[in-house]
């Protein structure tokens, strides 16, 4: 048993330093930075108290640029699977069982900095709060 345990957290440890995060940002010339993530689950969930087994696939994916116009002007966007109008919090998809497929933009904003003082427009990602992933 002892051994097992072992084994188990030398795998957790190493899992960690060798898979590299889902996040990747890359930067096109001077002013443009393009970024995305992926991620594929695959659930298995039986609870004992209930008469129901639950077996999905869900994918999450995100992918948004941000350009700077000058040094005081700069926008950018993300386009999300989900549903951001009915469902802001999850950008998760259920595949399978003939559901459609859902996507749309979750931000898109202009943004004008000048010192300590900053104004944005459009649609932002919400600053104050953390969204449930």
């Amino acid at each position: 048993m002892k051994g097992k345990i072992s084994a188990l957290i030398l795998a957790v440890i190493i899992g960690f330093v060798l898979v590299p995060p889902a996040f990747a940002g890359v930067t096109v010339g001077d002013n443009l930075t393009l970024f995305g993530d992926l991620r594929y689950r695959a659930e298995y969930d039986t609870r004992e108290s209930k008469d129901r087994t639950r077996d999905r696939q869900r994918l999450r994916a995100r992918f948004g640029a941000k350009y700077k116009v000058d040094d005081n002007w700069s926008m950018g966007f993300r386009f999300r699977t989900g549903d951001p109008a009915n469902n802001g919090n999850s950008p998760h998809q259920t595949l399978g069982g003939g559901d459609p497929v859902s996507a749309g933009f979750d931000r898109a904003y202009i943004k004008y900095k000048a010192g300590p003082f900053s104004a944005w427009a459009g649609k932002i990602g919400r600053a104050s709060c953390r969204e449930r992933v």
